[in-house]
């Protein structure tokens, strides 16, 4: 197969035949399932590929961190797109793992007694936990602005809130100093991988304001950005700094040989910057916008 980065529509049957096949000799993978639109067999030019995994018990978290890496990696190469959002079950929100047990498609297990037990779990805390993140996000958003938080908008400011966490993830990682850093090799993993969610966090809200709004589709991640300047959702200065984002994540998944650690380090705080710029763009112009709470505009689905 041809490498094709980018948004491509991904054939049903190559899921559950080579990844499946795929998945079955990778090592430290204990369970992959595919969930979302594609699970559910309503995926539109603008889906991304979700699926969650469970990696075998007693890993460390640096090897975990590696796993991780190189499973986003294969399957980005094997499918020719890296149009993936992949979810850790053991570390995702609880609201998320809910929906990818629940309507998961079961693409490999080595375990089966370890998943039922996982599910158990879920369905048993997930009603008390599904209020308490109503109530956090609602927390969240008094924190940004002091009023009651509005459910038509959770979506966005759900990736808002990853988002946010992230950024004070690297904040953190930006204190070392640059001897630390670069003689850091786990540091150097977890940056990069925390950046590179950052970015994904960032187009799945600007994918969703182009699908909710009808604008163009976007032809590739950095236009997503130049898309939303466009429609004065973000400004064209903040535009032209998350494509340049945009194409960093890139680098970070597909060119990861090329990666400069020394020029991560010395650009970390200027990227971190450009990310709260956008969380705080978004959340005035969209967010807070009346506009996008009238009648005549279409509302948040959760």
């Amino acid at each position: 197969m041809g490498t094709k980065w980018g948004k491509v529509a991904v054939d049903t049957s190559q899921i559950y035949g080579e990844v499946a096949s795929w998945a079955s000799s990778f090592a430290g993978l204990e369970a992959l399932l595919l969930f979302g639109s594609y699970a559910r067999k309503e995926e539109t030019p603008l889906s991304d590929l979700d699926l969650a995994y469970l990696l075998e018990e007693g890993l460390a978290p640096s090897a975990e961190a590696e796993v991780d890496k190189e499973l986003y990696i294969g399957l980005s190469r094997l499918l020719g797109t890296d149009e993936i959002t992949l979810i850790n079950l053991a570390k995702a929100p609880l609201s998320i793992i809910f929906s990818a047990i629940q309507e998961g498609k079961v693409l490999l297990c080595r375990c089966p007694e370890r998943l039922m037990a996982f599910k158990e779990r879920v369905l048993i805390l997930y009603p008390e936990v599904n209020r308490l993140r109503v109530e956090a996000l609602g927390q969240f958003e008094m924190s940004l602005r002091g009023s009651p938080m509005d459910v038509e908008r959770e979506k966005i400011l759900y990736f808002l809130r990853l988002l946010k966490e992230e950024t004070t993830n690297l904040k953190e990682m930006a204190k070392l100093s640059r001897q630390e850093y670069l003689a850091n090799n786990n540091a150097q993993i977890v940056a990069e991988r925390r950046f590179q969610r950052a970015v994904e966090n960032c187009l799945n809200i600007g994918n969703h304001i182009i699908s909710r709004r009808g604008l163009r589709l976007a032809e590739d991640y950095a236009s997503v950005f130049v898309i939303l300047a466009e429609a004065h959702i973000i400004s064209r200065k903040l535009a032209g700094k998350m494509a340049d984002m945009a194409r960093f994540r890139n680098l970070l998944v597909h060119l990861y040989w090329r990666i400069d650690h020394e020029s991560i380090y010395q650009q970390m705080s200027e990227r971190i910057g450009v990310l709260e710029s956008f969380v705080e763009e978004i959340y005035k112009s969209w967010v807070m916008s009346k506009e996008s709470h009238s009648a005549s505009s279409t509302s948040f689905a959760i």
